[in-house]
C-alpha cells in the first residue's frame, strides 16, 4: 500500500457513499425525533401542503368549538 496525498477513484467513491449514508442517517433521525415523515416542503412539497392544511383546519375547528362551549351556558 502506498501513501500519497491524492485519493484514488475507489477511495473517492467510498467517501461519497459514506457522505450519502451519513446524510440519510441524519434525515432518518430527524424524522424519528419529530414523528413525521415530511418535515419541510423540501422533503415532499405536495405531502407537506396537505398536513399543513389539515392542521390549520383542525385549529380552526378547535377554536370554534371552544367558542361554542363558552357561549353555551349563556
Amino acid at each position: 500500500m502506498r501513501i500519497s496525498a491524492s485519493l484514488s477513484g475507489f477511495q473517492l467513491q467510498l467517501l461519497q457513499q459514506l457522505d450519502f449514508l451519513n446524510t440519510a442517517a441524519t434525515t432518518s433521525e430527524f424524522r424519528l425525533a419529530t414523528g413525521k415523515n415530511v418535515n419541510t416542503p423540501h422533503d415532499d412539497p405536495a405531502a407537506f401542503a396537505q398536513p399543513s392544511s389539515l392542521e390549520q383546519q383542525s385549529n380552526i375547528v378547535g377554536h370554534t368549538l371552544e367558542q361554542v362551549q363558552s357561549a353555551s351556558p349563556i
